[in-house]
């Protein structure tokens, strides 16, 4: 019989930023607002990002933060953040939460060329620029970068193959990242949320389509920009210390499920 006498860690503390410096790209509403919030109450000291300079000052009035409006799908825009990053936080820097991500729903046949290269600048370029910056701001310090990708990254979800195509993409590049970054003890993952109330899809979606997606979810009902928020703090904190290159589902289950009829019968059946 052994003994386990192995140190218990302070699970709680190991979920605090006290004295940690993150960027968040997207911060203005909807989930970046929420994992804004998450992160700043955890202790974070943030730099807050967003295309809209009225939304960036109002989370950074909000949470305390230091806002920048700029347009970080361009190599341009992201250095500017990471000027501001290097001047606001310098080796307190930490992390990065990348938000960014939006659909145009459109049949892969009828989409223009337009319509192609608009779905990787907003949800891939911007990434992979990301990653460059933040890894380099970084330095040998360590640290976490969290991005936000898509059930429709792992499924194919109806006029959405080719921002599905993106979010896979993203998918990969956050694995090959985790792998060259991991020996600078630099952790790289992404979440991928299933139907979530982010402000601009409860405009454009009826209650009764909101209710039908719930009833088609596991869980019985879609996420709230809050849940991908804890999600979020959980891979930014030293709570998931040994988590890298991971692509976590937040979507009750819905890609688990498979889309067929119930089976009419119980008990055993002959193959």
């Amino acid at each position: 019989m052994t003994t386990d006498n192995s140190a218990v860690p302070d699970y709680l503390q190991a979920l605090r930023l006290d004295g940690r410096g993150f960027v968040v790209l997207g911060a203005g509403q909807g989930i970046g607002r929420q994992a804004a919030h998450a992160l700043a109450q955890a202790g974070a000291d943030l730099v807050l990002v967003d295309r809209d300079r009225d939304r960036a000052d109002r989370i950074a009035a909000e949470v305390g933060g230091t806002a920048v409006a700029t347009d970080v799908t361009g190599r341009a825009g992201m250095d500017a953040v990471f000027e501001t990053v290097a001047a606001r936080l310098g080796d307190s820097f930490a992390g990065l939460v990348d938000i960014i991500g939006m659909a145009d729903n459109q049949p892969i046949a009828e989409a223009s060329d337009a319509v192609w290269d608009w779905h990787f600048d907003i949800g891939l370029r911007h990434a992979w620029l990301a990653i460059q910056a933040a890894s380099a701001g970084l330095g040998e310090r360590g640290g976490s970068l969290v991005f936000v990708g898509s059930m429709s990254g792992t499924m194919s979800i109806p006029k959405q193959g080719i921002y599905g195509a993106a979010k896979a993409a993203l998918h990969h590049l956050v694995a090959c990242a985790a792998v060259e970054l991991g020996p600078r003890n630099i952790r790289v993952n992404a979440i991928a949320p299933g139907f979530v109330r982010t402000p601009r899809l409860v405009a454009a979606l009826d209650d009764d389509y909101w209710s039908a997606v719930g009833e088609a979810i596991p869980l019985g009902r879609p996420a709230e920009p809050e849940d991908i928020a804890k999600a979020i703090l959980f891979l930014a904190s030293d709570l998931s210390g040994c988590t890298s290159g991971a692509v976590l589902p937040v979507d009750g289950a819905l890609t688990r499920k498979v889309a067929v009829p119930p089976i009419p019968v119980s008990g055993p059946m002959v193959q």
